[in-house]
């Protein structure tokens, strides 16, 4: 494209000095003035004239100019004014400023024989000028677009500075200059080749070029006529835009409209980085399945008044996942010129094409995959050359996993055990385009073998002739039954843990009290949580929710505290509390996820089914609060005693004491069973809460601050 000019000649005019009127005088015969001759050529592009003029690339509406002596432009102006332009958008207009001696004398101040000039052009409705004209701050006046509006745009802005020189202070013209003027925003232009059919691991793809969309993100819509970026942008991302296609033999050329910005500058890697988002669907004639491309620019800013073109080609599928792009970054991949040059300095117009066909690339839709109560998976990738699996722990076996799962057979302790990889019971393999993995869970209660916690499979897919090129993958199995130990977030371990029964701690409070670790005759701090989705076939136990329907605050009167809804608001007591149900239909039954009390919750000494009752309403624990939790079922108490059984979890019912449940009690071994009484005074009580129907909600704390007591209790 070549440069907008504007033409000044100064003709010597009568006129007050002081004269900054807002209006344009019209010229007088035989009065010496100052003529403005404004001359915009067309823009030589790529894309056609018109195009460029139908996008109002070369509009100009209103023009600010500015006068300064040379050397003084750090002073506000000598003489300033602006002037409307209702020409065409291809124009040759002249206005003219009538000056009168002092003006020249003060603008041409002798022997000097020049003056600065600064143009604004197209300055948007509604911006005032500054008191102080002086050139540094009108450089400092902000504007903002609205680019992301459909296009063309209204007109651009733009800013010129130069020098007029003095021809003569008594004959016409009395001086002339040349003032270049430069567009505030940047322009970028993308064109994109597909190929016609991509061979991928013996299917053809196809693309389809005429739905592709093409969008840019983190653009800017704020300025300061300097031109420099400004410290607060208002940043924008351009909704997606159809491409226009012509259709060739072996490939389809596409070109959108432009986008523009104004200046941007970055670091690499940002999440304010501009880039081109582009969406190509590739069809294999059964199937339709869009890719996305992340086009990274190569540079660091986008500068006013140049012209970004970048010249793309994708010949390979792109990654499936939206969320997840190929990105495709490459030093050649777009060229920079000033927006009023389309040529190099050879005078060669560019036309280099970034073309990622011949580029090494591997592209999985995820880093995790997880798998809840499910065997395989078959996960697809995109890959340039044939690719391997390898253990992601040593990097040299083939076709085998890292894998590992926590062990929780410890008292007092969780570890995160290894298992070695066995060919005959995991399967990991490269089938395709597909990574394919199978491990059978063993969901059987009655198996001793069952599975009770997620697997953490970690392997890495690289390709075979450089492994540089990698993607770490790992897969979390989640079986029927997920246990997981919960440590007591305890500040030490001579205290109580954050329990409470009733709002009171230790040997004090009520109900037998609470431990602290030092004391307890069991020393596990883990509070555990079991999760159970479905039972093996044949099992008598049932998953529902085993409290009662209807509110049953046990007729005592607890302590006044604070409410966990609302922990600034008045103290309240127990209000909606469901205890369990005591019945035939919920002694088999187990809720879907609870947690157990920790040694610190241990009783001191035996109690009435009643006082278990009312210990468990008024139990708290490391901030999940009181009301909450409850006697555990018949069904619960012989599930957890199992688990310990099958060296799972460590025992938690000791073999010689007898534990309530909602209805009897029964021997930690579960060698007797007393159901349907509610006498007996001397049997300990594990109290457990309902994870599934409260969530991991606990009571606020700050690390190092102590848990206050509060109830948690809620309307159903």
């Amino acid at each position: 494209m070549k440069n907008i000019f504007i033409y000044i000649a100064l003709l010597v005019v009568g006129l007050t000095a002081s004269s900054c009127s807002e209006e344009v005088v019209s010229p007088v015969a035989d009065y010496p003035m100052l003529t403005i001759n404004l001359s915009s050529s067309n823009l030589q592009t790529k894309a056609p004239i018109e195009g460029v003029q139908n996008l109002n690339e070369n509009l100009i509406k209103t023009i600010h100019y500015f006068l300064y002596p040379m050397g003084k432009t750090n002073e506000p102006a000598v003489l300033y004014n602006s002037t409307p332009i209702t020409t065409s958008k291809e124009m040759t207009e002249s206005f003219n400023v009538p000056l009168d001696e002092t003006l020249l004398s003060r603008l041409f101040v002798y022997p000097q024989e020049k003056c600065k000039v600064f143009l604004i052009v197209n300055l948007p409705e509604g911006i005032a000028l500054p008191t102080d004209t002086s050139l540094d701050n009108l450089k400092k006046i902000a504007v903002e677009a609205n680019f992301s509006a459909p296009l063309p745009v209204g007109t651009f802005v733009m800013t010129g500075e130069g020098e007029a020189n003095l021809q003569s202070r008594t004959l016409n013209p009395a001086a002339t200059g040349t003032i270049g003027v430069d567009r505030l925003a940047a322009k970028l232009v993308l064109n994109v080749k597909t190929t016609n059919t991509y061979d991928d691991a013996g299917t053809s793809w196809t693309s389809e070029p005429r739905s592709m969309k093409v969008s840019l993100f983190n653009c800017v819509n704020n300025a300061e006529l300097s031109g420099v970026p400004v410290d607060n942008p208002i940043r924008f991302d351009y909704s997606p835009r159809d491409f226009d296609t012509t259709l060739g033999e072996t490939h389809t050329a596409c070109v959108c409209d432009p986008f523009y910005t104004y200046p941007i500058e970055w670091t690499p890697g940002v999440e304010t980085e501009p880039y081109f988002f582009i969406m190509l669907p590739w069809t294999d004639g059964t199937t339709h399945k869009p890719c996305y491309y992340k086009v990274i620019l190569s540079d660091t800013h986008l500068d006013s008044n140049n012209w970004y073109n970048l010249n793309l080609a994708l010949s390979v599928l792109g990654s499936f996942n939206e969320n997840e792009p190929t990105v495709v970054v490459s030093n050649a991949d777009y060229y920079v010129l000033n927006w009023g040059d389309a040529t190099d300095k050879a005078g060669d117009v560019h036309d280099v094409i970034a073309d990622i066909h011949g580029a090494r690339y591997l592209v999985v839709d995820q880093d995790v995959y997880e798998l809840n109560n499910q065997n395989s998976i078959s996960i697809p990738f995109t890959t340039s050359h044939t690719c391997e699996i390898v253990d992601m722990s040593t990097s040299r076996v083939l076709n085998q996993a890292t894998i590992t799962r926590p062990d929780y057979s410890k008292d007092n302790a969780v570890l995160n055990a290894s298992y070695a990889w066995n060919s005959s019971t995991w399967s990991l393999r490269i089938e395709g385009n597909n990574i394919v993995f199978n491990h059978n869970l063993n969901n059987d209660l009655s198996s001793r073998s069952i599975d009770y916690a997620p697997y953490t499979i970690r392997f890495t897919i690289r390709h075979a002739d450089d492994p540089s090129t990698d993607h770490d993958i790992t897969i979390i199995q989640n079986p029927a039954m997920i246990i997981e130990a919960d440590q007591n977030r305890r500040l030490q371990s001579s205290d109580y843990g954050g329990t409470y029964i009733d709002g009171q701690q230790g040997s004090n409070a009520p109900y037998t009290g609470t431990y602290k670790l030092s004391e307890a005759h069991t020393k596990n701090p883990n509070m555990y949580v079991i999760e159970t989705t479905t039972l093996s076939q044949g099992s008598d136990l049932v998953i529902g929710d085993p409290r009662q329907m209807d509110v049953n605050n046990l007729g005592v009167s607890f302590s006044s505290a604070k409410g966990i809804e609302n922990l600034d608001g008045e103290n309240r007591t127990l209000e909606y509390y469901y205890p369990t149900l005591a019945s035939a239909e919920t002694k088999n039954m187990i809720a879907p996820k609870f947690r157990i009390a920790s040694s610190h919750g241990v009783c001191r000494n035996g109690l009435t089914y009643a006082q278990a009752q009312a210990r468990c309403a008024s139990y708290q624990e490391d901030g999940y609060p009181a009301g909450r939790w409850r006697v555990p079922t018949y069904g619960e108490i012989r599930f957890m005693v199992t688990l310990s059984t099958y060296s799972i979890i460590p025992s938690l019912f000791s073999g010689t004491v007898s534990y309530w449940y909602a209805g009897g009690y029964v021997r930690g071994d579960m060698s007797s069973d007393t159901p349907g009484t509610t006498t007996g005074s001397n049997v300990m009580v594990r109290c457990v809460y309902d994870e599934w129907y409260w969530g991991n909600s606990q009571y606020p704390r700050m690390p190092g601050e102590n848990i206050a007591f509060a109830w948690g209790d809620a309307e159903r």
